[in-house]
């Protein structure tokens, strides 16, 4: 009998392949706003206005909470922190309180490391412990929702997985990836920022694969960093988008200033996870995927 997964946030870009991947094997409800996706079982949910409705998740065998609000949603603070940190701690309390006995899966950011400079691959005790200032709300609910599963005593399996840079098809049009394909695609000057920042990336689809493990699996709970394909300078990854597509980079670009310049590495230690799953790894790499961009 296919285990009952509920899918909070189902129409965010992670939580569709998340839908995608589980849907042989476990019977999916998504919980969205709305359902282009399909699910055949879905539940309205609209943070603040349509709340979720906790008793009903205590029939499921799994829940992965996907809802939040990233860097590029404009929200206000107080959303950022509700829905982020607030609702998913709400959440998990519950479940204690109701002796929920399935798994639930979150997600924390690498942005929770903080403006860091060192070439260093933090652990997942690092990051916990991390005292570096955050250049914004993102990273800093981020960041709280993590030391809460750090310190939570619960009665059931969790896992707290730390992301690095995700991609894919399906991902806001304005983050590196499509911005690059797109530009280039249409013979524009992308404006982009010095790129002298380190990032790790990995395919959304890897990451879906590796959720459906943790739930598979008799893991510990806890905290895991998601391991990487590469890790490399922004302004490197510029470079090889425009080899992969054969197209010339021009010689003067626009600068634009982020936030996240002040971040200048941002990478995490796979060890923890690697020893759980030693026959896994991501196996997407960024010039593999370009094409689905266009398709």
């Amino acid at each position: 009998m296919h285990r009952k997964t509920a899918v909070i946030g189902s129409e965010s870009f992670l939580a569709r392949y998340v839908v995608a991947k589980l849907q042989s094997s476990h019977s999916v409800c998504g919980y969205s706003r709305s359902n282009h996706s399909g699910i055949p079982v879905h539940v309205p949910f609209d943070y603040p206005s349509v709340k979720l409705d906790f008793p009903a998740l205590l029939d499921f065998d799994n829940i992965v909470y996907c809802a939040g609000s990233g860097i590029q949603a404009n929200k206000s603070d107080d959303f950022v922190f509700e829905l982020n940190t607030y609702l998913p701690i709400e959440l998990a309390n519950f479940l204690k309180k109701n002796g929920f006995q399935g798994k639930l899966v979150t997600f924390g950011s690498y942005a929770e490391i903080g403006n860091n400079s060192e070439e260093k691959h933090f652990t997942e005790q690092e990051i916990v412990a991390s005292l570096l200032s955050s250049p914004n709300d993102y990273g800093i609910s981020k960041r709280l929702l993590t030391r809460f599963f750090q310190s939570a005593r619960l009665d059931f399996g969790f896992y707290h997985l730390i992301l690095p840079t995700i991609y894919g098809p399906g991902e806001n049009p304005k983050r590196l990836l499509p911005y690059l394909v797109h530009s280039i695609a249409r013979g524009e000057t992308p404006v982009l920022t010095s790129g002298n920042q380190t990032r790790q990336y990995v395919h959304v689809r890897d990451v879906a694969d590796l959720i459906s493990l943790f739930l598979d699996s008799d893991a510990p709970s806890g905290i895991y960093n998601v391991p990487c394909v590469e890790t490399m300078l922004v302004k490197d990854i510029v470079s090889l988008v425009y080899e992969t597509m054969n197209a010339t980079r021009p010689r003067e670009e626009e600068r634009l200033k982020r936030y996240d310049e002040s971040m200048k590495f941002l990478a995490l230690d796979p060890t923890k996870t690697r020893n759980i799953f030693p026959e896994w790894r991501p196996r997407i790499a960024i010039n593999e995927s370009l094409q689905e961009y266009n398709a």
